[in-house]
């Protein structure tokens, strides 16, 4: 885990991350903390990038429209720094902060629509 924090460290700091960070907001983070990190990584992807509703929403969706390994269902979202959810979400981050700013367009980031059919 603790890879996995100086990893993402790293990633904010090097793209000028807005906000003091420092390893010990990554070891139990707060939700508020949490979702400025995720979307501040989220605009090296899509520039435009915002939550517009619940983000325990939107994020498995986005994740998913990424093509994230890792599934996010709600619940770990609820509780973000607690002991049973932070692992999946540090990986979650993790992920985020390796992924290339061209590896997606701005569309990928939005809920395909209803009617789509599978690829």
């Amino acid at each position: 885990m603790k890879t996995s924090i100086h990893s993402v460290i790293n990633y904010l700091t090097e793209h000028h991350y807005d906000r003091p960070i420092a390893p010990r907001v990554l070891s139990s983070p707060t939700t508020k903390d949490f979702v400025h990190i995720l979307s501040f990584l989220l605009k090296a992807i899509d520039p435009n990038f915002k939550f517009v509703g619940k983000f325990e929403e939107e994020v498995p969706v986005v994740f998913k429209a990424l093509g994230y390994k890792i599934t996010i269902n709600k619940g770990p979202l609820q509780s973000v720094g607690a002991a049973h959810s932070w692992p999946q979400l540090l990986a979650a981050l993790g992920q985020s902060a390796a992924l290339p700013p061209s590896a997606a367009t701005p569309a990928a980031t939005a809920p395909p629509p209803a009617d789509a059919a599978p690829p």
